[in-house]
């Protein structure tokens, strides 16, 4: 009986945690299709009345979870198909949600990751559109994130945010955060 009252205790710790911090999902684990479409349909139904804001807040989710299936170093295999494994937190505050994508990556793809994140940031909206059109005229699809990182500051109409956190191996946890204006 003590194990199941501490265990409640720890889900409402957990609630409570999320609520506090205007938390709309959070997963952690593989990005596959099936949690994918379950997390997709949840989204499109609950979360907008605004058509347009709707349809960028999808696509910046997908975008994310892409990036996070495809390029995460951490991997699991599911009916035969591996997937990359991470995090990805939306939090709901005041005018605006806030996307937060994380998993696992190598010194190599953090150095392009830093690179591609500090050339992004420093264009405009026109900038960013021609460098969209220049990658995918390239066919440039190194292990970085390329055309999705510019699809999400063009989507989001911001700035991304990107941390790296060592970890073992000679590896590093990648968090990328962008915020997306409700209005």
């Amino acid at each position: 009986m003590r194990n199941s009252q501490f265990r409640h205790e720890e889900a409402l710790a957990i609630f409570n945690t999320m609520f506090e911090n205007s938390l709309v999902t959070a997963y952690s684990g593989p990005f596959d299709h099936d949690v994918l479409t379950i997390m997709a349909e949840n989204i499109e139904k609950t979360l907008w009345q605004n058509e347009s804001l709707g349809r960028r807040f999808f696509r910046i989710f997908i975008e994310l979870s892409q990036n996070i299936s495809l390029y995460s170093l951490e991997k699991k295999t599911i009916k035969e198909k591996t997937f990359g494994e991470g995090t990805m937190i939306i939090r709901d505050v005041e005018t605006e949600f806030i996307f937060t994508a994380g998993n696992v990556v190598n010194e190599e793809t953090k150095t392009i990751l830093i690179e591609r994140c500090n050339l992004i940031n420093s264009l405009d909206r026109l900038g960013l559109r021609e460098l969209k059109r220049k990658l995918r005229k390239e066919g440039n699809e190194l292990k970085s994130g390329n055309i999705g990182l510019v699809q999400v500051a063009l989507l989001a109409k911001n700035k991304l945010d990107v941390s790296f956190y060592p970890i073992e191996n000679n590896n590093f946890f990648y968090l990328l955060s962008v915020k997306i204006k409700k209005f």
